[in-house]
């Protein structure tokens, strides 16, 4: 193999890993800046479980993701908003059911559940896609020279 192939290789590798540490570093920013907004307590109850379908072109496969809608009091208001986060299982939401979200006192439909932030899964994910890309960078050319 060229040295400018085994030069291209590890760029490409490096590259791929420093966009999957780039996206996991904005999400979890992304996150703190939530909680950092979103400090006021409230009880919401699931009001409605509703679903988005998402086409894979691709594989030709649907997905379904179910998302909670809920309604909670802020500041003497009664807001219903869905949420952002999705289950892949609609039973993991019942309509009557309560949760402890915060919302941000400023922007009272702006909210998370505790729960649901705490899911760091893709983060995690994409650190371990970035360490990979890093280790074939390093790895790959050289065992192919």
């Amino acid at each position: 193999m060229s040295p400018d192939l085994k030069l291209v290789m590890t760029g490409t590798f490096f590259s791929i890993g420093a966009l999957f540490l780039f996206l996991a570093a904005r999400k979890s920013k992304k996150r703190r800046q939530l909680e950092a907004r979103c400090t006021a307590p409230a009880e919401a109850t699931v009001v409605d479980v509703y679903s988005v379908e998402h086409y894979d072109q691709e594989t030709h496969r649907t997905s379904v993701e179910w998302f909670p809608l809920l309604t909670y009091h802020a500041d003497g208001q009664s807001v219903t908003k869905g949420s952002l986060y999705g289950h892949a299982f609609r039973r993991h939401y019942r309509v009557g059911q309560t949760l402890s979200v915060y919302y941000n006192p400023l922007s009272a439909e702006e909210f998370y559940i505790p729960s649901e932030l705490g899911r760091f899964t893709e983060s995690v994910a994409y650190i371990v896609v970035a360490v990979l890309m890093f280790i074939f960078g390093i790895f790959i050319p050289a065992k192919w020279g």
